[in-house]
């Protein structure tokens, strides 16, 4: 039975595929959420005296109960239920009669989807930075374990200075560490609780909205019964948004991958198990994982935006295109937690080509460092530029690149990569996380 179902006269069909859609199937995903939320929703309602002690027992033993059926598979939401608020409800009911039916009081399904949803998206995040740590603390073991190995560094493209394969994968670690930071600040900032505020007006029973808060886990209560549905679609946006750093950073890994595993660069390789073939060509291996992964990245670009149209110029208040933010949002988190599995396993296997890379450390890289040779002597800079590029311009031999390592100390340079550090910044990341 449908929760709003006053006359048992029913929906047309075609209206109810068209409304309901996909909903039911992607609910099944919110179940463990939702019932965490009744539980705490139930606790509060016995704390006000509106369902007995006894009653909140039976509530939370059919609850536990469900999440069974759940775990083994067995729990099913039909189309004809809309959503897995109505099937919770009515398993309810059938379970423990006319007790089930005084869960609903004092809420709507409108606070009650997005109580869950937002616990689920805390999961969510809680969950991919767990593996972008993984992914960070493997690039960081990947980057000291060729810090010495040298390759060239580029700007327009072009060779510009020395670098190293340590320098190139601090900078991605660095960059994902920044994401994490980034995903545990916005895990705190939607961790706030709608229970109580029903369908976005409050009600007139005296329920004690912080304690629900806290008995169903969040950080903190979103104070304001109005507010709580206006930023439904702020919050899934700040979320997006969030994973859409860490896709970028991804993005511009898939890229470099993709350009230094070239037969023209050949700086890395990776075992052919993670190639495929043409079906013309017998000599190609292809690194389509990367290219795969870059499409996929930029499909959260496309997500933003369809998030934002989404809930752009709607009025104050619930209003039902919030739905359909619901699969964009699952959609992006299976995506990202996809790249970042695969690019920690990516980092475990890589194979590092020092002869391609030893090839590629050309005398030009090291031109700057040359004017700074000379500026160490007492020489203007800008003397000791035109000095170098004369040098280059006649093919000059002009500093070996060994004592240049070797001078370069200063933090996240070559031979002062700065890795411990970058750990310390990670741990200290993840305590705070654990507060929240």
């Amino acid at each position: 039975m449908k929760l709003w179902d006053k006359d048992g006269v029913g929906v047309n069909e075609l209206i109810e595929d068209f409304t309901v859609g996909d909903d039911y199937l992607l609910d099944i995903g919110l179940i463990p959420y939702d019932v965490k939320c009744s539980i705490a929703h139930a606790a509060m309602l016995n704390k006000a005296g509106i369902i007995s002690d006894g009653e909140s027992e039976a509530i939370e033993s059919a609850f536990k109960k469900l999440l069974c059926k759940y775990d083994n598979g067995d729990f099913v939401i039909k189309k004809s239920d809309e959503d897995c608020h109505t099937a919770i409800e009515n398993f309810l009911v059938a379970e423990i009669n006319d007790i089930g039916k005084k869960i609903h009081t004092g809420r709507s399904r409108n606070d009650q989807v997005l109580a869950a949803f937002r616990l689920y998206m805390v999961d969510k995040i809680q969950s991919l930075c767990n593996k972008g740590k993984y992914l960070t603390e493997s690039i960081l073991d990947f980057a000291y374990k060729h810090k010495t190995v040298l390759m060239p560094g580029y700007t327009h493209m072009q060779k510009a200075m020395l670098s190293s394969v340590g320098l190139w994968a601090v900078s991605f670690a660095e960059s994902f560490i920044d994401d994490i930071e980034h995903l545990m600040y916005i895990m705190g900032a939607i961790s706030k609780s709608p229970m109580g505020s029903a369908a976005g007006y409050g009600t007139s029973l005296d329920l004690d909205r912080d304690f629900a808060a806290k008995k169903a886990g969040f950080a903190s209560l979103q104070v304001n019964v109005l507010y709580a549905q206006n930023s439904r679609i702020k919050y899934d946006l700040l979320v997006i948004d969030a994973l859409k750093q860490m896709m970028m950073t991804a993005n511009k890994l898939a890229s470099d991958m993709m350009l230094f595993t070239t037969s023209e660069f050949g700086y890395f390789s990776l075992p052919s198990g993670f190639t495929t073939g043409s079906s013309i060509m017998p000599q190609k291996k292809n690194y389509d994982l990367f290219e795969i992964m870059r499409g996929k990245s930029s499909s959260l670009n496309a997500a933003s935006n369809q998030i934002f149209s989404i809930g752009n110029n709607l009025v104050s208040g619930y209003n039902r295109e919030f739905q359909l933010s619901k699969k964009v949002i699952m959609d992006s988190f299976k995506t990202a937690d996809e790249v970042v599995t695969l690019l920690a396993y990516v980092f475990e296997n890589i194979k590092v080509e020092e002869n391609g890379l030893s090839a590629a450390v050309t005398e030009e890289l090291v031109a700057t460092d040359k004017a700074y040779d000379l500026v160490k002597k007492g020489m203007p800079f800008r003397d000791a530029y035109k000095l170098a590029a004369e040098g280059i311009k006649y093919g000059e031999v002009i500093i070996g690149t060994k004592g240049l390592v070797k001078n370069r100390i200063s933090i996240g340079s070559i031979s002062n990569l700065g890795i411990e550090l970058l750990k310390k910044r990670l741990d200290c990341i993840w305590e705070v996380s654990t507060k929240i």
